[in-house]
C-alpha cells in the first residue's frame, strides 16, 4: 500500500511539471506535498467510492494507465476532473462523438463502446456503453439553475435540444 500511495504523490509531483491535460490529472494532482505514511491508517480513511478501470488508449510511454478514484464528491459529467459539470465538460462530449463517430462504421452522431466496461470512457455519463447527445445532455445539473423545480417545459426543451443534436428524437 505504501508503495502505491508514494508512487501516486511522485506521479503527482511530476504532473505539476509536466502537466499532461487528461481528464484524471486533477484527481492525481491532489495527492501533490502529501505524506505516503499519512494514509495507512485504515481508520482514519474516509472513503466515498473506490472506482478502477482503464482507458481505451495507452498513454504516450506504451503504459496502460489505470484511472483509480478514492476521492468524495464525484460530479456526473465531469470529464476533466475540475469537480464541475459545464460548458467545457459538454463540449468534450461533442468533440469525443465528432472524432470517434465512425469507430463502429456508422456515422450517427453516437460512438458504441465496443468492450463496454474494458472500454471505459469519461464521456459516457450515464455509464450506457454508448457516448451520445444522452451523455451530453447529462453533463449540465438537471432543470434550470434558476428553479428549484423542473417543469414540464424545461424538461420538452432539454428533450428537443438533444434530440437536434444527435440528429433524432429522444426516448423517454
Amino acid at each position: 500500500m505504501f508503495e502505491a500511495l508514494d508512487d501516486l504523490i511522485d506521479r503527482a509531483i511530476f504532473l505539476d511539471q509536466f502537466p499532461t491535460g487528461l481528464p484524471e490529472e486533477g484527481i492525481i494532482t491532489e495527492w501533490q506535498n502529501k505524506d505516503a505514511d499519512d494514509f495507512l491508517l485504515p481508520d482514519r480513511w474516509a472513503i466515498t467510492a473506490l472506482l478502477g478501470t482503464s482507458y481505451t488508449v495507452s498513454d504516450p510511454s506504451g503504459e496502460y494507465f489505470v484511472w483509480t478514484d478514492i476521492f468524495p464528491g464525484a460530479v456526473r459529467g465531469d470529464n476533466d476532473g475540475d469537480a464541475e459539470a459545464d460548458a467545457g465538460d459538454r463540449q468534450r462530449v461533442v468533440q469525443y462523438i465528432l472524432d470517434n463517430d465512425d469507430r463502429d462504421g456508422v456515422i450517427d452522431g453516437r460512438v458504441v463502446l465496443t468492450e463496454f466496461a474494458r472500454d471505459f470512457s469519461v464521456f459516457d455519463a450515464n455509464h450506457s456503453g454508448v457516448v451520445d447527445g444522452l451523455d451530453q445532455l447529462l453533463v449540465s445539473p438537471p432543470g434550470d439553475l434558476d428553479e428549484a423545480v423542473v417543469g414540464q417545459a424545461q424538461v420538452s426543451r432539454r428533450r428537443q435540444g438533444v434530440a437536434d443534436s444527435i440528429g433524432g428524437a429522444v426516448p423517454l
